[in-house]
């Protein structure tokens, strides 16, 4: 089994500036970890406000490495947190309850933020992503700069 604590430690580390340059302009949803970059190949996990998300998309983590890997997240997180895990294998939504089961809170709606700006995220769903894709904020970005001072 990996040892997964240092590895969170080291990305968080790497992200400290970035994330409190984030949180001073009013975002809250952002990669914590990217697995392939870290050591970790095919986990992801990612905050939405309140929600912490872990993803693997080929191999499944044991049931031993998701307590490791949420436990070390539970303690290198300020404040309460809601924890979900998706293993995003072949027909992965269909299988979701038999890689884990997190508390019933986790598979609430949460907001988080970006840019001031309010989504609503859910961990699971009848589709297999959480609403909204951090990968793309630059576009949110564009429209939003694009679209200043109109209505829709």
């Amino acid at each position: 089994m990996i040892d997964f604590a240092p590895l969170l430690a080291q990305a968080l580390e790497r992200r400290k500036p970035l994330l409190e340059t984030l949180h001073a302009g009013g975002t809250d949803c952002y990669r914590l970890f990217h697995g392939i970059a870290e050591g970790f190949t095919g986990l992801t996990i990612d905050r939405y406000g309140a929600l912490v998300l872990a993803q693997t998309f080929r191999a499944n983590l044991s049931p031993e490495e998701l307590r490791l890997v949420e436990d070390c997240l539970r303690k290198a997180l300020p404040g309460p947190l809601a924890f979900a895990y998706n293993h995003r294998g072949k027909k992965a939504a269909e299988a979701f309850e038999k890689w884990h089961r997190p508390d019933p809170d986790a598979l609430e709606e949460f907001t988080c933020r970006e840019g001031g700006l309010k989504y609503l995220v859910r961990a699971r769903h009848r589709g297999i992503d959480p609403w909204l894709f951090l990968d793309l904020r630059a576009a949110r970005r564009a429209v939003r700069g694009s679209v200043k001072g109109l209505s829709v």
